[in-house]
């Protein structure tokens, strides 16, 4: 527990942290990064250092946010922020221009920008005391280097101008090792596990340690927060979009408790001479929903409750509940190599926002045994989405296409 006091009433206000939080707030390199697994509080801590400490106790100081896409600031920097604030009573305390994505703590005379970085130019003319990339390896090195240049804001109490980011080590050969952290001097590199979070539950650090039974390469990477390489991708045929056009809805649905439950919404769109265009978008990605949770949130996420949902096979009685709420829910094939093989077969466009979702494209992969032999099974993890996505793709379209083409002379 940390206590800081804040001029806001004033008062003291209580943070239950991780001790990555004390190793970011400590560091004074003035370029921190933060390498490691999945659930070790990396981001959670920088956003505590630099969106609870500094921007309640610091004066005449500007903070920027950066994705790479705005729609994934939305869904994950943004939304984190505001959590902060209504956790811990400070809502009414910040002036927001919603549009611009700006937040001001008068008293102390500090800005907070939220933006996107799809091009470097977007901050050119900027300049700012604490910089954070949010997911880094999406960035580029020029989009890395920009940032950089702009971390150029005069800082009146001496403190140094920082630039932070976070992520998973899934290349060995990024821009980030090679070009930074190998090469640059004034750099700190953070590296964390789960075991660095006090605050998972058990069932999930359960969940991560066993990713040591399925893949070797996974568990040094999403586990123990190493530098590794994804190799034998499964998904290679996708793109990401900013629109989706009209076509035939349907919904596919991957039930979890400990992993999250997972909706994709699949636009099936006519490509002309009997191709189809598939158009993917991320619905829901949470954990911890029982089915009547999940079904207030179906009400939402799908208005129309005659559209096709395939789900889970193996959860009938799960998929009865919601065929009694009225949805038009069905058990989905579950043929795992069959179903990959087909979607692999299709030309896949996602939206942008869908961040997850696209996480799970970018490392989907084949497993291998502990002797580095390629199985023909893909790897058991962080794949929810996917899964939604392959129930509804081969269960509704391996119908409506036909391996073998008659051509007739």
């Amino acid at each position: 527990m940390i206590q800081f006091k804040s001029k806001l009433e004033p008062r003291v206000v209580d943070i239950k942290a991780t001790r990555l939080f004390y190793r970011n707030r400590n560091s004074t390199a003035r370029v921190v990064i933060n390498r490691g697994g999945t659930r070790a509080s990396k981001s959670y801590s920088i956003q505590q250092v630099l969106f609870l400490e500094r921007f309640l106790t610091e004066k005449n100081k500007k903070f920027l946010v950066l994705r790479k896409t705005l729609p994934s600031l939305k869904l994950a920097g943004l939304m984190d922020f505001k959590r902060f604030l209504f956790d811990y009573g400070l809502e009414n305390k910040i002036v927001e221009e919603k549009q611009a994505l700006n937040y001001y703590y008068k008293p102390n005379k500090n800005y907070l920008h939220f933006g996107s970085l799809d091009k470097p130019e977007k901050i050119r003319s900027t300049s700012w005391n604490y910089i954070y990339l949010q997911e880094a390896i999406d960035f580029t090195y020029e989009d890395y280097l920009e940032a950089m240049r702009r971390l150029s804001e005069p800082s009146s109490d001496g403190k140094r101008n920082q630039l932070f980011m976070c992520l998973n080590p899934t290349d060995e050969y990024c821009w980030i090792k090679e070009k930074v952290i190998d090469k640059e001097k004034d750099v700190e590199e953070i590296h964390s596990t789960y075991l660095d979070n006090p605050f998972i539950s058990n069932d999930y650090r359960d969940y991560l340690e066993n990713l040591i039974n399925v893949d070797l390469n996974h568990y040094n990477i999403y586990v123990k927060g190493e530098w590794g390489r994804l190799e034998d991708l499964i998904y290679r045929n996708w793109v990401s979009v900013k629109e989706v056009p009209e076509g035939e809805v349907i919904y596919g649905l991957d039930f979890g408790f400990v992993a999250p439950s997972a909706l994709v919404k699949i636009t099936i769109v006519d490509a002309g001479k009997g191709a189809k265009s598939i158009y993917e978008e991320q619905l829901l990605y949470q954990p911890g929903l029982t089915n009547s949770e999940l079904i207030e949130k179906l009400k939402v996420l799908i208005p129309n409750k005659r559209k096709h949902i395939y789900a889970d096979s193996a959860e009938p009685a799960r998929i009865k509940e919601i065929c009694d709420a009225g949805f038009n829910i069905s058990e989905s094939n579950k043929n795992v190599i069959d179903g990959i093989d087909f979607v692999k077969r299709q030309k896949i466009f996602i939206h942008e926002n869908s961040i997850d979702l696209i996480k799970e494209k970018r490392a989907y992969s084949w497993r291998k045994d502990r002797s580095g032999r390629v199985l023909e099974e893909p790897v058991k993890f962080n794949d929810h989405l996917l899964a939604g996505e392959r129930y509804a793709i081969f269960t509704h379209l391996k119908g409506s296409y036909n391996d073998v083409q008659l051509r007739f002379l």
